[in-house]
């Protein structure tokens, strides 16, 4: 068996894999019993993947079986698109693959959605903070990977752009975390045409919840551990809540600075968190600009840590005692 990996076998010799190595995507590897296949457009596993013949005692009704256990159909292959992809099964059955998502909480994304959390009219423009659509998640990743990744104090000091595996990285865990439906656009409507100018990564985290993700690249393991050092605070015991607002990236494009839409992103996330049930949030805010928004909207200071305590917890940083990153809170309620 492989390590991390969930392994089904459905009838005709057909061996299903599912990682949870991708974060809330799983990477699928397929194939018969003699020749492994890898599902063109899916991600494929980092570990080596061995198909064996399994016991009959084994074969499983993997559609009922999979679900059953809270995977949801993310693709739907025939046997006909295996043989194309050189599997050499050809018979036009339906397999359905499924991935299982990290987190605890599951947002039901239905005719209602995309909701808008707040809107306003200003000189002829109208600005909405709505839903995240899952069309715009592409154009979302581009504006972080162009518009924050450039500017923010830990990719910056981590030299960031320099290292395509961490750039590659991020943006692959962004999509996983969009792919929650939590985040927050803001758009800008104007002469009927709507665009996304900034948004706010956010997922809802339970308590109980252990994210696997799998941080690539030096520079983002070094900001990734920056943030996990804040983890010395238990934001659930502290809030007194169950689940969490989490944001993980706060951008606005440049073009569109200077107009505090960071402070009323924030500000949005209270409506779409008191909408699923969810009473407080907590972000790690890295920068003087993000700390100032979201005391602006209302956020507390949870914990201060200095670059200087950074470098002494073994990350690149420089040994800095004036600036900071802080653990920042507020219950809605």
């Amino acid at each position: 068996m492989a390590d991390g990996a969930t392994k089904f076998l459905l009838d005709d010799g057909v061996v299903l894999w599912c990682s949870k190595e991708f974060g809330t995507h799983a990477a699928i590897t397929c194939g018969t019993l003699e020749k492994p296949t890898v599902l063109p457009g899916w991600r494929t596993m980092k570990k080596k993947i061995l198909l064996e013949h399994l016991c009959p005692d084994e074969h499983l009704n993997a559609l009922s079986t999979v679900a059953s256990v809270g995977f949801s159909t993310a693709l739907t292959i025939t046997l006909k698109d295996l043989a194309e992809a050189g599997s050499g099964r050809g018979r036009a059955y339906s397999y359905i693959f499924f991935y299982n998502q990290i987190m605890g909480f599951k947002r039901v994304w239905d005719s209602s959605c995309p909701r808008t959390w707040h809107s306003w009219v200003a000189a002829g423009v109208t600005w909405v903070m709505r839903d995240l659509r899952p069309e715009d998640d592409e154009e979302a990743v581009r504006i972080l990977v162009e518009h924050l990744c450039p500017d923010e104090v830990l990719c910056t000091l981590s030299d960031f752009m320099n290292d395509p595996a961490s750039v590659s990285g991020i943006a692959e865990f962004w999509r996983g975390c969009l792919a929650e439906r939590t985040s927050i656009g803001c758009y800008e409507e104007k002469d009927g045409n709507s665009k996304l100018v900034g948004l706010n990564v956010c997922v809802i985290l339970c308590q109980g919840d252990d994210p696997d993700f799998v941080i690539k690249g030096k520079a983002w393991n070094n900001v990734y551990k920056a943030m996990k050092v804040c983890d010395k605070v238990d934001t659930f015991k502290l809030l007194g809540v169950n689940k969490i607002l989490y944001g993980l990236g706060l951008v606005v494009s440049r073009e569109y600075r200077g107009h505090k839409l960071g402070s009323t992103i924030l500000t949005a996330r209270e409506p779409l968190a008191l909408y699923h049930g969810v009473t407080a949030a907590s972000t790690v805010f890295t920068g003087p600009a993000s700390q100032k928004s979201a005391q602006r909207a209302g956020y507390s200071t949870a914990l201060t840590v200095t670059l200087k305590e950074l470098a002494e917890a073994g990350l690149d940083y420089p040994p800095d005692e004036n600036r900071c990153i802080k653990l920042m809170v507020k219950n809605f309620t």
